[in-house]
């Protein structure tokens, strides 16, 4: 018979630019992904993303990339993901993995927005 346990693996590190708050949203059988989602969202609310297109009184359902989307329609998150995903694999091609990583971080915020833009529809 054949062993079907998946090989024993190192956790996942995830880096970002700035120190990760507490993970809030937990259960236990998904908390790698909690993590990922809460660096996702700390690279949006303190990192990057918030020096570029946030500042502490402008809450991100007024920023420039919601209103963007309010304007153009979901072609524009979308459109970032796509480029951002191109992006991100030439990072992690040339060994950039923590860039690679920010970028994946984007993405996922930039999911978000067309989320939110959904749900205001």
């Amino acid at each position: 018979m054949f062993d079907c346990k998946p090989p024993e693996r190192p956790p996942t590190i995830i880096l970002a630019d700035v120190a990760p708050a507490d993970v809030v949203i937990s259960d236990p059988m998904y908390g790698s992904l909690a993590g990922v989602l809460q660096a996702a969202h700390d690279h949006a609310a303190r990192g990057k993303g918030h020096h570029r297109h946030g500042s502490d009184d402008v809450p991100f359902l007024d920023q420039s990339s919601m209103q963007t989307t309010r304007r153009v329609g979901l072609g524009f998150p979308s459109g970032q993901i796509m480029k951002k995903a191109a992006e991100a694999k030439g990072m992690a091609d040339r060994g950039e993995y923590d860039a690679a990583v920010a970028e994946f971080f984007g993405i996922i915020n930039y999911a978000a927005i067309a989320v939110l833009a959904l749900r205001e529809m």
